[in-house]
């Protein structure tokens, strides 16, 4: 950040950019993460503005997400293992996104989860090859609840796996994969991004049937 000329306001709060533009030699950065899972989350049908969205995970993706989140008029809280990086996020964005809260994962009940609306999982838990893993015991999650999980590989987590038997509407890591790509798209471009051969790219290029 501190080698670009302007930074994106949002991309300035969550504190990192994953996208530089050059336009007639002024480069900017920008952070297409949060965009991508609000996104996802939206484009299921679920808006965001009001819901109480629980984001379990502490690093930057977490950050960007609760942070885009929280610009979109969700209620945020973040949930972890470890309890001094929880409420350290937390701390953080709480200047920022005032309201969001703080759960560790031992400590949750089911009653704590009938205030929740969105689940999402931004950690490595579940991913290739520790398929087996998952983030929230499926005994805490109802039908309900929207079930997000921003790992890709495999494309069904068992995370999302449980949530689906359960009854849960899912929304899969890919979907964010290939809308912040489309947005970095767009940045880069100034063109509409063609979202559906984007998406139909990715699925092939990850052995996914659509």
């Amino acid at each position: 950040i501190r080698h670009l000329d302007a930074v994106d306001p949002l991309a300035a709060v969550i504190g990192s950019v994953n996208t530089i533009v050059n336009e007639s030699g002024i480069i900017s950065g920008f952070n297409t993460d949060g965009y991508g899972a609000v996104r996802a989350i939206e484009q299921s049908g679920i808006p965001v503005d009001g819901k109480t969205c629980m984001v379990i995970g502490n690093g930057g993706s977490a950050r960007a997400i609760a942070l885009t989140l929280s610009g979109h008029g969700a209620r945020v809280v973040v949930a972890g293992r470890n309890e001094v990086r929880v409420n350290s996020l937390v701390q953080d964005l709480s200047t920022l996104a005032p309201g969001t809260e703080a759960a560790i994962l031992s400590d949750i009940t089911a009653t704590f989860m009938e205030q929740v609306d969105v689940i999402i999982n931004t950690t490595p838990v579940g991913m290739t090859p520790d398929t087996g893993s998952t983030p929230l015991d499926a005994t805490l999650i109802a039908p309900r609840h929207i079930v997000f999980d921003i790992v890709y590989a495999p494309h069904e987590t068992r995370f999302l796996a449980d949530a689906r038997k359960i009854g849960c509407r899912v929304v899969y890591g890919v979907e964010m994969l290939v809308l912040q790509g489309a947005r970095q798209f767009e940045l880069w471009t100034g063109i509409k991004a063609p979202v559906e051969t984007m998406r139909r790219a990715a699925y092939h290029h990850l052995h996914i049937e659509s």
